[in-house]
């Protein structure tokens, strides 16, 4: 029997990475208005930022920091000194509630607005192209952002997670099998959908000699330049399914089923799971609807047997295995074949964190 783990964003939040939604944005709302401040003027796709004093000796001009950042962005928009203009909503509804967004809500976003720019039985491709190029300089901007965070990572690993990794198959984790003794799993697959390689520093020859390997399946952050798989995954969609009545690609610029074409990352998956039976892990993924296709294959596969939650422990006895079980009955038809692979919570853990 082999083990698949699926690596989320999560897996990097608990080694201390800075990778939500939120740190981006705060980086990038600092790096443009240092820029702004150096050079007078920073404009991008989503955002202008533009000193029209002549004299402007009277503001600070050493370097922002992400922590004031935000203070900082809300007293240049209320000051005659400095223009502010957001050109994107789909930047203005983000900032909105940033403290409640993790990528998949962003990725939720980006779909919410691309059905706005339907009008009646097609769509407004000039308000397609403009989200599109707001999309894709965000995409570039957080590919940017991961390899400098990647680049500055400490390195501290989590011991546990080296036993986790390469324990055993519990049978008593397994209904759906007849596995009457715990053995060691034949293949790991790490499914990362993750662009950082934090957890390649867990992968090295053990002395069981498991094959071990990780499949980035939406790329890597040392790839080239816009190259990562960003989007909306979720094939199911009732309104994404009009998009096939409809004579326009554009739709489909971000739809991650035609970014995995570009590589054999998927291929290799599917062999994986055809491969022979499986445990499923899941440490750190959202379980949101932007990754429904793939994960729906990966949950409904007759060859998966168990799927086991790492749950993230919030202190004072909360945590969100709950909210992961309501994520996960989304990609399931079957729910009775949810409840039989599904391991209870009296039998899950706490994800390991620094």
């Amino acid at each position: 029997m082999n083990r698949l783990v699926l690596i989320g964003n999560g897996f990097d939040l608990a080694h201390n990475l800075k990778t939500k939604y939120c740190d981006f944005v705060l980086f990038y709302l600092c790096e443009s208005i240092n820029n702004a401040f150096s050079k007078k003027k920073h404009s991008d796709p989503l955002l202008t930022i533009e000193c029209v004093s002549l004299y402007p000796q009277q503001y600070s001009w050493s370097v922002i920091t992400p922590e004031m950042v935000l203070q900082k962005f809300e007293s240049l928009k209320q000051n005659d000194d400095f223009h502010v203009t957001i050109h994107s909503d789909l930047l203005k509804s983000t900032l909105d509630k940033l403290d409640k967004l993790n990528w998949v809500d962003l990725e939720d976003e980006y779909f919410n607005k691309l059905l706005k720019c339907r009008i009646i039985s097609s769509f407004d491709k000039a308000k397609v192209d403009k989200l599109n190029n707001e999309f894709s300089f965000l995409k570039k901007r957080l590919q940017f952002y991961l390899k400098k965070v990647q680049e500055e990572s400490t390195g501290v690993l989590i011991d546990n997670y080296k036993d986790l990794f390469y324990q055993y198959i519990n049978p008593n984790e397994i209904l759906l099998d007849n596995l009457y003794k715990a053995e060691l799993p034949n293949k790991i697959l790490f499914l990362s959908f993750n662009y950082t390689n934090t957890v390649e520093k867990y992968i090295k020859p053990n002395s069981s000699n498991i094959l071990s390997e990780v499949n980035y399946i939406h790329g890597q952050v040392e790839n080239t330049l816009d190259s990562i798989i960003f989007g909306f995954g979720d094939e199911f969609n009732k309104e994404y399914l009009s998009f096939e009545d409809v004579m326009q690609n554009e739709l489909f610029t971000f739809v991650k089923s035609f970014g995995y074409s570009k590589s054999d990352n998927y291929w290799k998956l599917i062999r994986f799971l055809q491969e022979d039976k499986y445990q499923v892990y899941i440490l750190g993924h959202s379980l949101g609807l932007t990754d429904r296709t793939m994960l729906k294959e990966i949950f409904e596969h007759e060859k998966c047997v168990s799927i086991k939650i790492f749950y993230w422990n919030k202190g004072n006895g909360q945590h969100d295995h709950t909210e992961k079980m309501y994520d996960m009955s989304r990609h399931f038809t079957d729910k009775g074949s949810m409840r039989k692979k599904v391991v209870p919570f009296n039998m899950s853990k706490p994800m390991p964190q620094l």
